[in-house]
């Protein structure tokens, strides 16, 4: 209300007040982006997806159940830590809590999984914001990188964990 805000709070504003009242960079504004983009993976990840083997000329788009989260420190962790805290009333030192990285997090078979990933990722990633082959991708990367010995099979790996889908395989939400 200080603020002008008077609404009902939510996890935004939540959030809002959190990074106003100890910074962005402080151990509960990662816990909390944690958790809002933890609900957002499993809101968004209604639709069905079907999975296809790779293709060259398969369009691919980045799965709506995968969330990179940048400069968060390891929330699992920092989880584990909360729970084994005996008070659970202090907050932690932000010294021993470790340095903030990027994580990708996907909602995969009834559970959340997040990875530790390089920072490269995500501008990969966001090539396949829109529709996109895997060649397509490749050959703006061997420009941009000038490594011409870059193949398609590249994002195999990412096919294979769902993070990278077929464009049409994403059928209506089932809810």
């Amino acid at each position: 209300e200080s603020r002008g805000l008077g609404q009902r709070p939510g996890s935004g504003l939540i959030e809002d007040y959190v990074r106003w009242k100890f910074g962005s960079t402080h151990h509960l504004a990662s816990l909390i982006r944690y958790a809002r983009a933890k609900d957002a993976v499993w809101e968004s990840g209604l639709a069905q997806i079907h999975h296809a083997d790779f293709g060259i000329g398969t369009l691919y788009q980045v799965s709506p159940r995968v969330c990179v989260l940048t400069d968060l420190h390891d929330c699992d962790a920092l989880t584990k830590k909360i729970e084994s805290d005996p008070e659970g009333s202090q907050l932690f030192d932000e010294v021993e809590l470790g340095e903030r990285d990027v994580y990708l997090l996907q909602a995969s078979d009834g559970a959340s999984i997040c990875y530790r990933v390089d920072a490269g990722l995500e501008p990969i990633l966001n090539m396949f914001e829109q529709p996109s082959t895997c060649q397509d991708v490749v050959e703006l990367l061997s420009r941009v990188t000038d490594s011409p010995d870059l193949k398609a099979d590249l994002f195999t790996e990412l096919i294979q964990a769902k993070i990278l889908i077929p464009a049409l395989a994403r059928s209506a939400d089932t809810g």
